[in-house]
């Protein structure tokens, strides 16, 4: 999966503008008449930023992983503090992914909401200690 997510950076190699169209190396006076906003060229959601920037926060995100895995099993921390310590970095980096594959605040809100609830439940449950 990873290898399909890296070689779809180098897929598309056409020059693109901010909005994601194609651009047109053919000068202007040359053309007759161009429907820009045409949407059967477009297949893509996202534009070439948003994709690289997504596809660098997840990868970010599993350098950081393998590096707390590595930390977890070497400094050997019990399984309660380990999955907060792991299920706090995939919110943050789920967050952090939402916000650059660039949805709208309907979207962002709901999800802030649904991984506060998550992070309160497990911050918030305790471990009950048996005497």
């Amino acid at each position: 999966m990873l290898l399909f997510c890296f070689l779809s950076l180098f897929a598309n190699t056409q020059e693109k503008d901010s909005l994601g169209r194609p651009i047109n190396k053919t000068p202007a006076s040359s053309v007759k008449s161009q429907n820009i906003d045409t949407d059967s060229n477009k297949f893509w959601l996202l534009t070439d930023k948003e994709t690289k920037l997504a596809y660098a926060v997840l990868l970010f995100l599993f350098a950081i992983v393998v590096i707390e895995v590595w930390l977890i099993y070497k400094m050997k921390v019990d399984g309660d503090n380990a999955i907060k310590l792991l299920v706090t970095t995939l919110v943050l980096m789920s967050i952090l992914f939402i916000i650059m594959t660039g949805y709208d605040d309907k979207v962002l809100a709901p999800s802030f909401g649904l991984f506060g609830t998550v992070l309160g439940y497990l911050f918030g449950r305790t471990q009950q200690t048996k005497q």
